[in-house]
């Protein structure tokens, strides 16, 4: 008997299509979850106010979190707005995977610990 696949919440600043290395490491690792038969959600800021809050890349659902802009200021804004997306979301996911630690880190210690 195998084990349920664990729901995956993948916690990043930035994510596709901003291109960088953590943004590649977090679709790549999406992906291959995925494949393996994990259902994969990401939270992560809206950088841009071109994308959408809520968006599909293949069988990913990304959804992306005020603040909207790309001044150093408004990753930590993340903070605010990511612990109730967190709380909302908790049945979407079993595990947070967070990529990084200063605001995504230290805001899923302390959604945990909640």
């Amino acid at each position: 008997m195998s084990a349920a696949p664990l729901k995956i919440c993948i916690f990043t600043e930035t994510y596709y299509p901003v291109m960088g290395g953590g943004e590649t490491q977090a679709r790549a690792l999406a992906g291959k979850l995925v494949e393996s038969g994990n259902p994969v959600i990401i939270l992560t800021r809206r950088s841009d106010p071109v994308f959408a809050e809520v968006e599909q890349y293949g069988n990913v659902t990304v959804h992306r979190l005020p603040p909207t802009g790309s001044s150093h200021g408004k990753k930590w804004g993340l903070l605010f707005s990511a612990i109730p997306a967190l709380f909302r979301l908790r049945r979407d996911y079993d595990v947070i995977l967070v990529s990084g630690f200063r605001v995504v880190g230290m805001t899923a210690v302390l959604v945990s610990k909640l």
